[in-house]
């Protein structure tokens, strides 16, 4: 069904986001999979992303416009050097977006 998520991402399920920290870029096991999907495939508008500023030389988060072709929005002040530090930071956001809570890990 459109606009429905198959998979709802469980917030007691915390060991999943550890495993993201320690690994965001490699293989990740399938439960991890199954909510880097649900996060990454939600609708653009609203979005958290990054993305590279020259001037500040680092990665900013941002969030998507509500249409195609239109200005993001960057509302964080942060700048991060390693874009692994950034990708945590969005992780984070993504995870308060469809569990409610905040990850004190």
């Amino acid at each position: 069904m459109k606009g429905v998520d198959l998979f709802e991402i469980d917030p007691k399920m915390t060991h999943l986001a550890a495993e993201y920290r320690a690994n965001p870029r490699g293989r990740h096991s399938p439960d991890l999979q199954r909510v880097l999907n649900v996060m990454r495939g939600a609708p653009a508008a609203g979005k958290h992303i990054l993305i590279f500023d020259k001037k500040r030389n680092g990665y900013v988060i941002a969030q998507l416009g509500g249409e195609r072709g239109a200005p993001v929005i960057r509302n964080d002040k942060r700048v991060f050097e390693k874009a692994t530090d950034a990708e945590w930071e969005v992780f984070k956001l993504r995870w308060r977006q469809y569990t409610g809570q905040d990850l004190d890990i």
